[in-house]
Formats: structure tokens, sequence, C-alpha cells
């Protein structure tokens, strides 16, 4: 895992789009059914993608930010724009709390649905870390 760092200030903070119902499934099937716990049993995750709701893939994509460096903070889509070959996503990672620690293979993550022309676009994503 490639940390923040001034030359590359997302480190492994990364973002994806998803175009298929099979895709979002294959996401969904990422997202532990139990929260990370020193409980045994762990309690369940109550995320609501485990529900596995459909969407028409047909007129939206999904957009997924992942950010597996912390467990305390999701990113933000701040801006989504698109021009004739692009979509441009302006996102921001907060920084992640001194001392933190997380499971390894843990993180966090942001789904946006958007509009879908049916065009495949280059897709580019903008990080920040909200530090002003």
């Amino acid at each position: 895992m490639n940390p923040a760092t001034p030359a590359n200030p997302a480190g492994d903070m990364t973002g994806s789009p998803i175009y298929s119902q099979s895709d979002f499934e294959k996401f969904i099937g990422r997202i532990p059914e139990n929260l990370p716990s020193k409980t045994n049993p762990p309690p369940k995750n109550d995320d609501p993608l485990l529900e596995k709701p459909k969407i028409d893939f047909e007129k939206n994509m999904a957009l997924v930010l992942l950010n597996p460096d912390t467990l305390s903070s999701k990113p933000k889509v701040l801006s989504i724009r698109e021009d004739a070959e692009t979509m441009w996503i302006e996102a921001e990672y907060p920084a992640k709390p001194p001392g933190e620690v997380y499971p390894d293979g843990m993180g966090t993550y942001t789904i946006v649905i958007v509009p879908y022309s049916g065009e495949m676009k280059t897709t580019r994503f903008g990080f920040t870390d909200g530090a002003d």
C-alpha cells in the first residue's frame, strides 16, 4: 500500500467506474459481512450495499471511491463534470487521524450513481486531502 506523500497526495486512494450489474456485485462481494471487532461473534455489517440493490446500468453507472488507508472517514465527491471524451471527478479524502489503527485490508468507500450515456469515457480523478 502506498501512503500519501507530497508527490502523491492520494496515496492508494483510488476511484473506479462500474458499468455493469455483474461488476457491481463483484464489488459488493468485497464488503465484509461482519464488522471488524474484538468481540465474538463480531457484529453484522449494516452496509446497505449488502442488500444487493439493482441499478439500471443502461442509464447509470456507479463511481466508487476507495480509501484503503483509514476506517474513520469516507471520501467525498466534490464535483463531477464531463467533456466530449472525459469524465472528471474531483474528490476529497479527509486526512487520517494520527495514530489510527485499522485492520489490514480494510478501508472505507463512497459510491455515487451518475447518469450514463452508454458511451465509455476516460475517467480522471483529482484528489485532495481536505487540508486548507
